[in-house]
């Protein structure tokens, strides 16, 4: 029993999943080009620098914004300095789509906020999971190969649902939980987060799953059906807190699982 509760601990820590987001949104990317060439170390831990980067600068924006001190987001020079070091590698390693894509998703992550002051979340929220979930898979390639094939976007579409769902998550946590003031200032918003952001709303969950499996399927066949063990993640946890990491811990429970019944598939015989 006291060693469940030391797992659970851990499964469910912040710190840890700060360290293994950016894991899980690049690792079918990685595997992908796996396919083509060697695994390409450093282009790959500049990418995950720059992601981790980009998470922290998130937060500190979040915290802002539900505050309603202001949307515009205000710089921290330490990791804006670093984000734009990453930036430069991507400029002076690669061609002009790999310094594109990065400077996009940095930008809409500083300036998703600014959405909600005209009250069109579920568009920053389609926008941050393309680029979080789908977008990422095609920079993590391009950083090895300076190719991108037409296949990676249909096996990368997947990502985009669970990442909808955390972004949901994460806004319907800071307009109600952290500043109510924004919910009497975005009631349609708030509403729409409501129906999306609940672990309780299976419906979008199971979409979720139901089309990774669908489309893993068309390889993969009934292995896909194990994607499934993601929904493990949610437990019997029920605070706000817990459940903010419960969708944390199923994006990384279904990238991994993705991956690996992706692998198993395409491994020589």
């Amino acid at each position: 029993m006291i060693h469940m509760k030391k797992i659970n601990f851990w499964l469910y820590h912040p710190v840890l999943h700060t360290f293994l987001l950016p894991v899980a949104q690049t690792l079918f990317g990685a595997a992908y080009a796996a396919r083509f060439t060697s695994f390409q170390f450093i282009p790959y831990l500049v990418i995950y620098a720059f992601l981790l980067i980009n998470k922290l600068l998130e937060n500190q924006l979040t915290k802002q914004a539900s505050s309603m001190d202001n949307f515009f987001p205000k710089l921290n020079l330490f990791l804006e300095a670093l984000n734009v070091l990453c930036l430069l590698y991507f400029y002076l390693h690669g061609s002009i789509l790999m310094i594109i894509f990065p400077l996009i998703y940095t930008l809409v992550v500083h300036f998703q906020y600014m959405f909600l002051a005209y009250d069109m979340a579920l568009l920053a929220l389609s926008i941050l999971a393309f680029f979080k979930g789908v977008v990422i898979q095609a920079i993590v390639f391009y950083a090895s190969l300076t190719f991108l094939p037409s296949a990676l976007l249909l096996w990368s579409l997947p990502m985009f649902f669970p990442l909808f769902l955390l972004e949901a998550n994460r806004w319907e946590q800071m307009v109600t939980a952290e500043s109510p003031a924004l919910t009497k200032h975005f009631p349609s918003s708030v509403s729409l987060l409501k129906t999306y952001a609940s672990p309780r709303n299976r419906i979008t969950l199971l979409l979720s799953l139901l089309i990774g499996i669908g489309v893993l399927s068309r390889q993969a066949g009934w292995w896909a059906l194990f994607l499934l063990i993601s929904l493990v993640s949610f437990g019997s946890r029920s605070s706000k807190r817990s459940n903010k990491m419960a969708f944390h811990l199923f994006l990384i429970c279904f990238s991994t699982l993705y991956t690996v019944i992706w692998l198993i598939h395409y491994i020589p015989r």
